[in-house]
């Protein structure tokens, strides 16, 4: 397998409209139809995998109703669309149009209160909540007739939090839209859940992941292109992070341990595992300061767990009669032995996220593995 170098350029992706956003029929089906019958609820939650379009339909969908001059598609069932050229989708494609706000959990570092910016934004607070939503939805719009709040990571809005905030998607003013993003809508309190219209978002087609990954990633092949699409399961965003983090790599080296493993090796790979966890979430730690030891290296593991099961999985499509997509092999992996060996690494999975040790879980997955 062609190996890809750390820290990936990648191209700044150009500017969408709601028609471009592929693969998430059900989501524009959904907004076409209420758009067409001008009941276009004023509260929505959008949840889904990281990385499926989630933020590029909403803010899509921003760019719609900020738009001074919206377009009507042709057809039977013609759909609306932003022009892409007024005054207001520019400032939209630029970041910076005063009527649309996003909310994440950084912007605590922003407040007024000297309090909230000292602490760590693990979570939406409900100080982050009250002066980035509640207090600015009372405003009138600056440059439109309405104005879009889009709310990143909404399962981290602490229950205090959104149940500040169930009033105001109970009743918002005409000129208000919210959007929540959620990669786990039950996360959410079922009261904030009941006050706004769900939109579920799918995984994407591995085939397009990979298309695009080569299109945004500079000097990306095609073969590590695919493989990284395989490996982030249906999700661009994090098949782009993949290739900045050279996550080939680190792939063909556990695809290695799992071809030679055995009761010998398998406390020697454990270690190793366990430090390249630790590399990956030292890397994901640096783009989020806010990130938490522990939640840096539940991602980490979750990354490197991940692949172990696309390798094991890997023979399972091959018993199939799909195509062998990798190319390390192992003898006498049959499709008993593999669906054992991806049960383990579920059970792997979920100890850890139950907060176990994770030196002696991956330990115990690693002697598990070999006497499978």
């Amino acid at each position: 397998m062609a190996s890809s170098k750390r820290d990936q350029k990648v191209v700044k992706p150009r500017s969408v409209c709601l028609s471009d956003v592929q693969h998430q029929s059900r989501a524009q089906r959904l907004i076409q139809q209420a758009l067409s019958s001008d009941r276009l609820p004023h509260a929505y939650i959008f949840h889904g995998p990281d990385g499926v379009g989630k933020e590029m339909f909403a803010h899509s969908v921003a760019k719609l109703l900020l738009c001074e001059s919206p377009k009507l598609g042709e057809g039977d069932s013609p759909t609306k669309d932003s022009c892409g050229t007024c005054r207001s989708c520019v400032l939209v494609d630029a970041g910076n149009h005063p009527d649309l706000h996003l909310v994440y959990r950084q912007l605590a570092a922003s407040h007024p209160d000297s309090a909230v910016r000292g602490r760590k934004a693990l979570d939406l607070g409900v100080d982050v909540i009250r002066h980035f939503v509640i207090d600015a939805v009372g405003l009138r719009p600056t440059v439109g007739p309405v104005k879009v709040f889009i709310i990143r990571e909404a399962d981290k809005i602490t229950p205090q939090a959104q149940n500040a905030l169930l009033k105001t998607l109970e009743e918002p003013p005409d000129t208000t839209f919210l959007i929540l993003l959620a990669s786990a809508s039950d996360r959410l309190l079922a009261t904030t859940r009941s006050r706004c219209q769900m939109v579920g978002f799918a995984s994407l087609p591995s085939e397009f992941v990979a298309q695009r990954l080569a299109e945004l990633v500079d000097g990306l092949d095609a073969k590590t292109a695919e493989l990284l699409a395989i490996l982030a399961q249906g999700s661009l965003g994090r098949a782009v992070l993949y290739a900045q983090d050279g996550f080939a790599e680190s792939f063909d080296e556990v695809a290695t341990m799992l071809a030679g493993l055995d009761r010998v090796s398998a406390l020697k790979y454990s270690k190793r595992i366990v430090e390249m966890a630790k590399e990956s979430a030292d890397r994901y730690k640096k783009r989020d300061k806010n990130l938490s030891d522990a939640a840096a290296r539940r991602v980490a593991l979750g990354d490197i767990l991940g692949a172990m099961a696309a390798w094991y999985g890997s023979y399972l499509h091959a018993a199939a009669g799909r195509p062998h997509p990798f190319e390390s092999r192992r003898d006498g992996i049959d499709q008993e032995t593999a669906a054992q060996s991806i049960d383990a690494i579920s059970d792997a999975e979920f100890r850890l996220a139950q907060n176990a040790h994770a030196p002696l879980c991956i330990d115990g997955l690693m002697f598990e593995l070999a006497s499978v």
